[in-house]
């Protein structure tokens, strides 16, 4: 049985900014928050048209930024002791207009582990 006062890690992927929160259950009940962090990625800046790209798909240098950002708030969740099953990450409405949003999907799971 897993410890019920492990830590786990959110990862709120929005249309401009990347939140995480890692947090335990304390002793006493309630949250006990052990990283906040915010980022603003971007992710809903739309290609440029003109540029190939469908009109409703992913700007190339936002999706690379939240990638990063993606990767560099995984591993401060594991540095806190967060395992791979206890963090979650969600996105926003910026997925479910995006043209292209099944293609970042596939980079977060085969580039960073990320579900």
């Amino acid at each position: 049985m897993s410890d019920p006062r492990a830590p786990v890690a959110a990862i709120d992927l929005g249309t401009y900014t990347v939140l995480l929160l890692v947090a335990r259950r304390a002793p006493e009940g309630g949250l006990e928050v052990r990283a906040e962090a915010c980022e603003s990625a971007r992710l809903g800046e739309r290609r440029a048209l003109g540029d190939g790209g469908a009109p409703h798909s992913l700007a190339p240098a936002a999706v690379e930024r939240t990638l990063c950002i993606l990767a560099e708030f995984k591993a401060r969740a594991l540095g806190l002791g967060v395992t791979c099953e206890r963090l979650r990450v969600t996105a926003t409405a910026v997925l479910r207009r995006a043209s292209d949003a099944q293609a970042f999907v596939r980079r977060c799971e085969e580039e960073l582990d990320l579900c």
